[in-house]
Protein backbone atom coordinates (compact mmCIF):
# COMPACT_ATOMS: atom_id res chain seq x y z
CA UNK A 1 0.00 0.00 0.00
CA UNK A 2 0.96 3.39 -0.91
CA UNK A 3 1.42 5.73 1.77
CA UNK A 4 -0.72 8.84 1.86
CA UNK A 5 2.01 10.18 4.51
CA UNK A 6 4.53 9.96 2.30
CA UNK A 7 2.77 11.08 -0.84
CA UNK A 8 1.34 13.69 0.63
CA UNK A 9 3.13 15.46 4.05
CA UNK A 10 4.74 18.92 3.93
CA UNK A 11 7.07 17.41 6.25
CA UNK A 12 9.33 15.78 3.71
CA UNK A 13 10.59 19.34 4.22
CA UNK A 14 11.86 20.46 7.76
CA UNK A 15 10.29 23.39 8.89
CA UNK A 16 5.94 23.96 8.81
CA UNK A 17 3.09 23.97 10.93
CA UNK A 18 2.52 20.33 12.01
CA UNK A 19 -1.43 19.13 11.65
CA UNK A 20 -2.22 16.93 14.45
CA UNK A 21 -4.96 14.61 15.63
CA UNK A 22 -5.73 14.18 18.64
CA UNK A 23 -8.06 11.38 20.14
CA UNK A 24 -7.81 12.49 23.30
CA UNK A 25 -10.82 13.29 25.98
CA UNK A 26 -11.08 17.46 27.42
CA UNK A 27 -7.68 17.96 26.27
CA UNK A 28 -6.32 21.49 27.05
CA UNK A 29 -4.66 22.46 23.71
CA UNK A 30 -3.18 25.85 25.52
CA UNK A 31 -0.83 23.73 27.26
CA UNK A 32 1.05 23.90 24.45
CA UNK A 33 1.28 27.55 23.91
CA UNK A 34 4.60 27.61 26.27
CA UNK A 35 6.14 24.68 24.23
CA UNK A 36 8.23 25.37 21.18
CA UNK A 37 6.10 23.53 18.43
CA UNK A 38 4.15 24.83 15.98
CA UNK A 39 0.04 22.58 15.73
CA UNK A 40 -2.79 22.94 14.71
CA UNK A 41 -4.93 20.63 16.64
CA UNK A 42 -7.66 18.73 15.58
CA UNK A 43 -9.62 16.67 17.98
CA UNK A 44 -12.07 13.43 18.28
CA UNK A 45 -13.53 11.81 20.94
CA UNK A 46 -13.60 8.33 19.59
CA UNK A 47 -11.65 6.16 17.24
CA UNK A 48 -14.24 5.47 15.32
CA UNK A 49 -14.54 9.41 14.75
CA UNK A 50 -11.15 9.74 14.48
CA UNK A 51 -11.31 7.42 11.42
CA UNK A 52 -13.99 9.16 9.82
CA UNK A 53 -11.73 12.37 9.89
CA UNK A 54 -8.53 10.61 8.92
CA UNK A 55 -10.70 9.91 5.31
CA UNK A 56 -11.80 13.60 4.92
CA UNK A 57 -8.69 15.41 6.18
CA UNK A 58 -4.72 15.09 5.68
CA UNK A 59 -3.06 14.86 9.49
CA UNK A 60 0.90 15.38 10.02
CA UNK A 61 0.46 12.98 13.26
CA UNK A 62 -1.98 11.20 15.10
CA UNK A 63 -1.85 11.48 18.75
CA UNK A 64 -4.16 9.00 21.13
CA UNK A 65 -4.68 8.02 24.39
CA UNK A 66 -4.27 4.38 25.08
CA UNK A 67 -7.09 3.43 27.17
CA UNK A 68 -10.72 4.62 25.63
CA UNK A 69 -13.51 2.58 25.67
CA UNK A 70 -14.99 0.31 23.15
CA UNK A 71 -12.00 0.36 21.08
CA UNK A 72 -8.18 0.76 22.65
CA UNK A 73 -5.43 3.21 21.40
CA UNK A 74 -3.59 -0.35 20.14
CA UNK A 75 -6.61 -1.34 18.03
CA UNK A 76 -7.06 1.99 16.92
CA UNK A 77 -3.11 2.41 15.67
CA UNK A 78 -3.97 -1.55 13.89
CA UNK A 79 -6.89 0.60 12.21
CA UNK A 80 -4.52 3.17 11.19
CA UNK A 81 -1.76 1.41 9.58
CA UNK A 82 -4.44 -0.53 7.59
CA UNK A 83 -5.19 2.29 5.99
CA UNK A 84 -1.61 4.42 6.34
CA UNK A 85 1.01 2.51 7.19
CA UNK A 86 3.62 5.43 7.98
CA UNK A 87 1.69 8.38 9.36
CA UNK A 88 3.28 8.72 12.71
CA UNK A 89 1.62 7.88 15.61
CA UNK A 90 2.03 8.69 19.45
CA UNK A 91 0.57 7.23 22.21
CA UNK A 92 -0.42 8.58 25.19
CA UNK A 93 0.38 5.83 28.46
CA UNK A 94 0.12 5.06 31.50
CA UNK A 95 2.96 2.22 31.30
CA UNK A 96 2.96 -1.19 31.45
CA UNK A 97 5.93 -3.32 29.16
CA UNK A 98 3.29 -5.26 26.96
CA UNK A 99 1.52 -2.16 25.53
CA UNK A 100 4.15 -0.75 25.12
CA UNK A 101 6.00 -3.01 23.03
CA UNK A 102 2.80 -3.57 20.97
CA UNK A 103 3.10 0.21 20.23
CA UNK A 104 6.48 -0.29 19.14
CA UNK A 105 5.76 -3.10 16.88
CA UNK A 106 2.71 -1.01 15.13
CA UNK A 107 5.96 1.76 14.51
CA UNK A 108 4.46 4.03 17.11
CA UNK A 109 5.95 6.35 19.61
CA UNK A 110 4.91 6.64 23.04
CA UNK A 111 4.59 9.20 25.66
CA UNK A 112 4.10 7.86 29.40
CA UNK A 113 1.35 9.81 31.84
CA UNK A 114 2.65 11.86 34.51
CA UNK A 115 1.41 10.43 38.34
CA UNK A 116 -1.40 12.35 38.20
CA UNK A 117 -2.59 10.80 34.95
CA UNK A 118 -2.54 13.77 33.24
CA UNK A 119 -0.34 14.90 29.47
CA UNK A 120 3.28 15.55 29.84
CA UNK A 121 3.05 18.22 27.76
CA UNK A 122 6.90 18.91 27.31
CA UNK A 123 7.91 14.95 26.57
CA UNK A 124 4.96 14.81 24.39
CA UNK A 125 5.83 17.24 22.09
CA UNK A 126 9.51 15.96 21.98
CA UNK A 127 8.15 12.46 20.84
CA UNK A 128 6.08 13.77 18.15
CA UNK A 129 9.50 15.34 16.65
CA UNK A 130 10.80 11.94 17.02
CA UNK A 131 7.78 10.46 15.02
CA UNK A 132 8.19 12.72 12.26
CA UNK A 133 12.28 13.06 12.86
CA UNK A 134 11.58 9.01 12.04
CA UNK A 135 9.29 9.77 9.15
CA UNK A 136 11.35 11.84 7.56
CA UNK A 137 14.54 9.65 6.99
CA UNK A 138 12.13 6.67 6.29
CA UNK A 139 10.74 8.63 3.20
CA UNK A 140 14.17 9.57 2.37
CA UNK A 141 15.17 6.12 2.14
CA UNK A 142 12.38 5.46 0.43
CA UNK A 143 13.53 7.85 -2.46
CA UNK A 144 17.07 6.62 -2.31
CA UNK A 145 15.46 3.17 -2.47
CA UNK A 146 13.50 3.97 -5.70
CA UNK A 147 16.87 5.65 -7.25
CA UNK A 148 19.16 3.08 -5.95
CA UNK A 149 17.14 0.37 -8.13
CA UNK A 150 16.73 2.24 -11.16
CA UNK A 151 20.75 2.56 -10.66
CA UNK A 152 21.30 -1.13 -10.15
CA UNK A 153 19.18 -1.92 -13.76
CA UNK A 154 22.14 -0.03 -15.60
CA UNK A 155 25.05 -1.65 -13.58
CA UNK A 156 26.26 -5.04 -14.30
CA UNK A 157 25.74 -6.84 -10.96
CA UNK A 158 23.05 -9.09 -9.46
CA UNK A 159 19.93 -7.62 -6.59
CA UNK A 160 18.62 -9.94 -3.90
CA UNK A 161 16.26 -10.15 -1.52
CA UNK A 162 15.90 -13.00 1.36
CA UNK A 163 14.38 -14.14 4.80
CA UNK A 164 15.99 -12.75 7.59
CA UNK A 165 18.21 -16.39 7.88
CA UNK A 166 18.90 -15.26 4.38
CA UNK A 167 17.41 -17.91 2.68
CA UNK A 168 16.67 -16.26 -0.49
CA UNK A 169 13.53 -14.96 -2.01
CA UNK A 170 14.03 -13.30 -4.96
CA UNK A 171 17.32 -12.42 -7.49
CA UNK A 172 17.75 -10.48 -10.41
CA UNK A 173 20.25 -9.30 -12.67
CA UNK A 174 23.88 -11.29 -14.18
CA UNK A 175 23.14 -14.45 -11.76
CA UNK A 176 24.26 -16.59 -14.50
CA UNK A 177 26.78 -14.35 -15.70
CA UNK A 178 28.71 -13.89 -12.07
CA UNK A 179 27.82 -17.08 -10.60
CA UNK A 180 27.64 -19.56 -13.77
CA UNK A 181 24.18 -20.76 -12.03
CA UNK A 182 20.61 -19.99 -13.32
CA UNK A 183 18.60 -17.88 -11.36
CA UNK A 184 16.38 -20.79 -10.34
CA UNK A 185 19.47 -22.63 -9.14
CA UNK A 186 20.20 -19.71 -6.47
CA UNK A 187 16.71 -19.35 -5.56
CA UNK A 188 15.70 -23.12 -4.73
CA UNK A 189 19.35 -23.11 -2.32
CA UNK A 190 21.13 -25.87 -5.35
CA UNK A 191 23.74 -24.88 -4.12
CA UNK A 192 22.88 -22.71 -0.97
CA UNK A 193 25.21 -19.66 -1.61
CA UNK A 194 27.57 -20.44 1.60
CA UNK A 195 28.63 -23.66 -1.13
CA UNK A 196 29.60 -20.95 -3.40
CA UNK A 197 32.10 -18.47 -1.20
CA UNK A 198 35.76 -19.30 -1.55
CA UNK A 199 36.12 -21.93 1.66
CA UNK A 200 39.20 -19.62 2.62
CA UNK A 201 36.59 -16.29 2.86
CA UNK A 202 33.55 -18.11 4.17
CA UNK A 203 35.52 -18.50 7.99
CA UNK A 204 36.03 -15.02 7.69
CA UNK A 205 33.02 -13.98 6.69
CA UNK A 206 30.79 -16.33 9.20
CA UNK A 207 31.20 -14.13 12.15
CA UNK A 208 29.47 -11.27 10.09
CA UNK A 209 26.60 -13.56 8.81
CA UNK A 210 26.04 -14.67 12.58
CA UNK A 211 25.34 -10.76 13.91
CA UNK A 212 23.92 -9.88 10.70
CA UNK A 213 20.99 -12.40 11.00
CA UNK A 214 20.14 -11.73 15.08
CA UNK A 215 20.61 -8.15 14.13
CA UNK A 216 18.06 -5.28 14.59
CA UNK A 217 19.34 -3.18 12.26
CA UNK A 218 22.69 -3.83 10.38
CA UNK A 219 24.56 -2.44 7.30
CA UNK A 220 27.48 -4.47 5.62
CA UNK A 221 29.85 -4.37 2.78
CA UNK A 222 32.21 -6.93 2.14
CA UNK A 223 34.45 -8.62 -0.49
CA UNK A 224 35.33 -12.17 -1.21
CA UNK A 225 36.11 -14.62 -4.02
CA UNK A 226 32.80 -17.02 -4.82
CA UNK A 227 33.66 -20.18 -6.78
CA UNK A 228 31.68 -20.61 -10.20
CA UNK A 229 30.04 -23.80 -11.41
CA UNK A 230 32.69 -23.81 -13.72
CA UNK A 231 35.06 -23.67 -11.06
CA UNK A 232 36.10 -20.66 -11.92
CA UNK A 233 36.63 -17.87 -9.14
CA UNK A 234 35.73 -14.57 -8.83
CA UNK A 235 35.71 -11.89 -6.70
CA UNK A 236 32.50 -10.41 -5.62
CA UNK A 237 31.88 -6.59 -3.86
CA UNK A 238 28.54 -7.24 -1.44
CA UNK A 239 26.75 -4.71 -0.18
CA UNK A 240 23.83 -5.90 2.68
CA UNK A 241 20.97 -3.99 5.07
CA UNK A 242 18.63 -5.58 7.09
CA UNK A 243 14.93 -3.74 6.47
CA UNK A 244 12.96 -3.01 9.36
CA UNK A 245 9.07 -3.30 9.44
CA UNK A 246 9.31 -0.78 12.06
CA UNK A 247 12.36 0.26 14.64
CA UNK A 248 14.09 -2.71 16.24
CA UNK A 249 11.53 -5.06 14.46
CA UNK A 250 14.06 -6.84 11.21
CA UNK A 251 12.02 -8.12 8.59
CA UNK A 252 13.86 -9.25 5.83
CA UNK A 253 17.68 -8.83 4.08
CA UNK A 254 18.40 -6.73 0.53
CA UNK A 255 21.15 -6.88 -0.96
CA UNK A 256 22.94 -6.09 -3.83
CA UNK A 257 26.58 -7.46 -5.71
CA UNK A 258 29.04 -6.66 -8.32
CA UNK A 259 31.51 -8.72 -9.78
CA UNK A 260 35.45 -6.93 -9.10
CA UNK A 261 37.31 -9.14 -10.80
CA UNK A 262 39.41 -7.33 -12.69
CA UNK A 263 39.31 -4.21 -10.50
CA UNK A 264 40.97 -6.96 -7.76
CA UNK A 265 43.48 -8.45 -10.45
CA UNK A 266 44.63 -4.76 -11.03
CA UNK A 267 44.87 -4.31 -7.59
CA UNK A 268 47.05 -6.76 -7.03
CA UNK A 269 49.43 -5.99 -9.83
CA UNK A 270 49.73 -2.46 -8.43
CA UNK A 271 50.62 -4.12 -5.10
CA UNK A 272 53.11 -6.60 -6.55
CA UNK A 273 54.46 -3.32 -8.71
CA UNK A 274 54.71 -0.99 -5.42
CA UNK A 275 56.62 -4.12 -4.11
CA UNK A 276 58.78 -4.74 -6.53
CA UNK A 277 59.99 -0.53 -6.49
CA UNK A 278 59.97 -0.90 -2.54
CA UNK A 279 63.01 -3.94 -3.44
CA UNK A 280 64.67 -1.95 -5.84
CA UNK A 281 64.52 1.21 -3.40
CA UNK A 282 66.01 -0.68 -0.42
CA UNK A 283 69.23 -1.98 -2.70
CA UNK A 284 70.05 1.92 -3.32
CA UNK A 285 72.85 3.76 -1.31
CA UNK A 286 70.49 7.02 -1.09
CA UNK A 287 67.55 8.14 0.69
CA UNK A 288 64.68 7.48 -1.99
CA UNK A 289 61.27 8.59 -0.61
CA UNK A 290 58.05 9.56 -1.94
CA UNK A 291 55.34 12.10 -0.63
CA UNK A 292 51.58 12.77 -1.01
CA UNK A 293 49.59 16.74 -1.94
CA UNK A 294 50.36 17.36 1.67
CA UNK A 295 53.73 16.55 2.43
CA UNK A 296 53.38 13.28 4.30
CA UNK A 297 56.19 10.79 4.00
CA UNK A 298 54.06 7.90 1.93
CA UNK A 299 57.02 5.42 1.34
CA UNK A 300 61.09 5.68 2.04
CA UNK A 301 63.86 2.70 1.53
CA UNK A 302 66.24 1.33 4.25
CA UNK A 303 68.56 3.88 3.61
CA UNK A 304 66.54 6.35 4.28
CA UNK A 305 65.71 5.14 8.01
CA UNK A 306 68.74 4.58 8.80
CA UNK A 307 70.26 7.71 7.42
CA UNK A 308 66.92 10.21 9.72
CA UNK A 309 66.78 7.12 12.49
CA UNK A 310 63.07 6.89 12.02
CA UNK A 311 60.94 3.62 12.33
CA UNK A 312 58.75 2.22 9.57
CA UNK A 313 55.87 2.78 11.50
CA UNK A 314 56.25 6.18 12.79
CA UNK A 315 56.77 6.74 9.06
CA UNK A 316 53.17 5.08 8.57
CA UNK A 317 52.16 7.18 11.94
CA UNK A 318 52.16 10.59 9.49
CA UNK A 319 55.60 11.87 9.65
CA UNK A 320 55.92 14.81 7.06
CA UNK A 321 58.80 16.29 4.78
CA UNK A 322 58.28 19.38 7.07
CA UNK A 323 60.06 16.90 10.29
CA UNK A 324 62.73 16.29 8.29
CA UNK A 325 64.01 19.62 6.97
CA UNK A 326 65.12 22.65 9.06
CA UNK A 327 64.15 25.81 6.40
CA UNK A 328 65.37 29.34 7.15
CA UNK A 329 62.26 30.06 6.09
CA UNK A 330 58.88 27.91 6.38
CA UNK A 331 56.83 29.67 3.86
CA UNK A 332 59.88 29.39 1.02
CA UNK A 333 59.85 26.03 1.67
CA UNK A 334 56.00 25.48 1.32
CA UNK A 335 56.21 27.61 -1.91
CA UNK A 336 59.19 25.58 -3.01
CA UNK A 337 57.50 22.28 -2.42
CA UNK A 338 54.39 24.03 -4.34
CA UNK A 339 56.55 24.63 -7.39
CA UNK A 340 57.90 21.34 -7.30
CA UNK A 341 54.32 19.83 -7.58
CA UNK A 342 54.03 22.18 -10.97
CA UNK A 343 56.61 20.35 -12.43
CA UNK A 344 59.38 22.94 -11.42
CA UNK A 345 62.25 20.85 -9.83
CA UNK A 346 65.32 22.66 -9.32
CA UNK A 347 68.03 20.97 -7.16
CA UNK A 348 67.20 22.23 -3.42
CA UNK A 349 70.50 22.01 -1.14
CA UNK A 350 68.70 22.16 2.36
CA UNK A 351 69.63 21.51 5.98
CA UNK A 352 68.26 17.91 6.84
CA UNK A 353 66.73 17.21 10.64
CA UNK A 354 67.33 13.81 12.18
CA UNK A 355 65.04 12.04 14.90
CA UNK A 356 67.57 12.73 17.28
CA UNK A 357 67.60 16.73 16.67
CA UNK A 358 70.58 16.43 14.37
CA UNK A 359 71.52 18.07 11.09
CA UNK A 360 73.28 17.80 8.35
CA UNK A 361 73.56 19.54 4.84
CA UNK A 362 71.95 17.60 1.71
CA UNK A 363 70.86 18.22 -1.89
CA UNK A 364 67.34 17.26 -2.38
CA UNK A 365 66.23 15.84 -6.05
CA UNK A 366 62.49 15.96 -6.79
CA UNK A 367 59.99 14.78 -9.62
CA UNK A 368 55.73 15.27 -9.37
CA UNK A 369 54.01 12.01 -9.11
CA UNK A 370 51.39 12.27 -11.75
CA UNK A 371 48.51 9.70 -12.42
CA UNK A 372 45.60 10.49 -15.09
CA UNK A 373 47.40 13.84 -15.44
CA UNK A 374 47.55 15.27 -12.24
CA UNK A 375 50.10 15.31 -9.87
CA UNK A 376 49.37 13.27 -6.97
CA UNK A 377 52.45 14.38 -4.95
CA UNK A 378 56.69 14.17 -5.23
CA UNK A 379 58.82 11.15 -5.39
CA UNK A 380 62.65 12.30 -4.75
CA UNK A 381 65.71 11.21 -3.75
CA UNK A 382 68.14 12.47 -0.57
CA UNK A 383 72.34 12.63 -1.42
CA UNK A 384 74.14 13.79 1.94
Amino acid sequence: MRSLFLDKSPLRERGGTIRALFVVDGLDISKFDDIDIDLVIDTAGSAKEAMERLEGAFYDVVISEHAMPCIDGIAFLKMVRARDPDIPFVLLMDGGEEAISEALKGGAEYSLKGRDGGIIFRDLAHRIRDALNKRRVWASLLELDERYWSLLLSLRGMAFTSTIDFVPTSICGDVEEITGYTEEEIISCDPRWDQIIHPDDLARLKPEIKVAGSARTHVSENEYRIIRKDGDVRWIHELVQIVCKAPGFPHKVEGVLYDVTARKRAELALKDSDSRFQELADLLPLTVFELDMTGRITLTNQKGLEVFGYSSEEIRQGLTIFDVILPDDLDELVDDFQLALSGICPVYELLMKRRDGSTFPALVYTAPIIRDGHPMGLRGAVVD
